[in-house]
């Protein structure tokens, strides 16, 4: 048995599990309904808490300077495979669950809870292969498509600023705001981690991990758009959050 069947077997979504969405910004994209993950799970592996489940590590909440509130659930989704032996795969989900307007409203969602469960249990089927074709921009259309359109990093020691690429242009440094003393600091700890997470992840996983939280997060589609230091902030706890969740 090939290492990829199961990736195979569930790597194209149907045309009715996609959707297009789009945000403020503009921007918009194709996601993939999680009815249709956990569908094809039940069908690989059985009933969800029999054949596969996940099991809930953390969950947390995060307040920010800005009045925003990150909630944040921790998860491993684990299968029992044709062999009977279990796999486990770390996952975390992300949702705002409370959001500032420009005119300065706070919006809430009651839902944040389960929306962060979802996503994380959709994380980790993705890197199981489920839905593979959306994420490695197969699709016509996907958001994700213009990240394998560029050149590879060049290597470099973890320590240093990567290369000009696709992920930060070099030379779109964020303008200075007299508010705030470390933005270029944050500038190049956000540039010094994109170099780790193509180390740690690989170039393609990391790639599609990035624009996925900058789109989905901060309504952005470079890091270069991220023009205020707080939004820089959660970025980098965003980066340091989905390292620790890697071996090595």
């Amino acid at each position: 048995m090939s290492n990829t069947s199961l990736w195979e077997r569930h790597r194209t979504p149907p045309r009715d599990a996609l959707k297009s969405f789009k945000k403020a910004g503009g921007f918009g994209g194709t996601s993939i309904d999680p009815m249709w993950l956990i569908l094809e799970a039940t069908r690989e592996w059985g009933e969800i808490g029999c054949g596969w489940g996940y099991d809930v590590i953390s969950e947390a909440i995060e307040r920010l300077d800005d009045g925003w509130v990150l909630h944040t659930c921790n998860i491993n989704l684990w299968y029992v495979n044709q062999t009977s032996s279990v796999g486990r795969v770390p996952s975390t989900g992300n949702t705002w669950l409370v959001m500032t307007t420009k005119a300065g409203e706070k919006r809430y969602d009651d839902e944040a809870s389960k929306k962060s469960r979802t996503d994380a249990i959709s994380k980790a089927l993705s890197w199981l292969g489920f839905g593979a074709d959306i994420y490695m921009g197969i699709h016509d259309g996907n958001k994700y498509a213009d990240l394998f359109d560029s050149p590879a990093v060049e290597e470099t020691e973890a320590t240093s600023v990567p290369p000009e690429h696709d992920l930060w242009p070099i030379s779109a440094v964020p303008p200075e705001d007299d508010t705030w003393e470390d933005t270029t600091e944050l500038s190049n700890t956000i540039k010094n981690n994109i170099k780790i997470g193509i180390d740690k992840m690989g170039e393609d996983v990391y790639k599609i991990w990035h624009k996925r939280v900058l789109q989905n997060m901060f309504g952005v589609d470079t890091v270069k758009e991220l023009t205020d230091a707080e939004s820089m902030r959660r970025f980098v706890v965003m980066q340091d959050e989905r390292f620790q969740l890697e071996k090595g």
